[in-house]
């Protein structure tokens, strides 16, 4: 009833002026599927307007994040990012955890090499993390793209076994809410299909 947007990563409500649009699987690790003139031609949108991992977001958290990886900063792997870690949010409730960023202003920060969202996140990056994938690695129209689809540029763990274990963890972690749930289904009318981590929880441990 606000008629606010409520900006990913950060949490925080504006006015009708979402900034910019957060591709969760970043266009620069999508194989050159979005955008990818070739799938254009064929009649097909490709992942790049695919509202399951298109976001709102701040610019400057969007910028903060650029295309890097997600983390746990707490995992052995980055134990020695942890000393240089730096943090984002506007004024929003939750913030994004960087390393690697560089500085550019009071508190602002671009092209990190890895980031660590707010637990409050997390389940939601990893559902839709493994939609995308799933979704675009196997759909006939997009296979002959997407081979080379890698959840390591995604989830930035040494392993594929690795990165899934932080899927199925986050997923736990952090269950779908409502506002989700809701999502799913405004989402279905305009695109015309669910991301299905979102209707059945235990689906990531079926498919991984």
């Amino acid at each position: 009833g606000e008629h606010k947007i409520e900006m990913f990563y950060t949490g925080n409500k504006t006015a009708y002026n979402p900034g910019s649009r957060e591709h969760v699987w970043p266009c620069a690790d999508s194989a050159g599927l979005w955008p990818h003139p070739v799938v254009d031609d064929k009649g097909y949108a490709g992942g790049g307007s695919d509202l399951y991992h298109v976001r709102p977001s701040t610019n400057a958290v969007n910028t903060a994040r650029g295309d890097a990886p997600y983390v746990d900063f707490d995992d052995s792997e980055f134990s020695s990012a942890r000393p240089y870690v730096v943090e984002v949010g506007d004024e929003g409730p939750y913030k994004l955890k960087l390393y690697g960023a560089n500085p550019v202003g009071s508190g602002k920060y671009e092209f990190a090499e890895l980031v660590e969202p707010a637990d409050e996140f997390k389940g939601d990056i990893a559902r839709i993390v493994a939609y995308v994938y799933m979704h675009y690695k196997t759909n006939s129209k997009y296979s002959k793209y997407t081979g080379s689809l890698s959840l390591t540029k995604v989830i930035g763990y040494s392993t594929q076994a690795r990165a899934i274990e932080k899927l199925k963890e986050w997923n736990e972690l952090d269950p779908a809410s409502d506002v989700e749930k809701f999502r799913n289904h405004e989402v279905q009318k305009i695109q015309g299909n669910r991301n299905p981590f979102v209707d059945f929880p235990d689906l990531m441990d079926e498919v991984f």
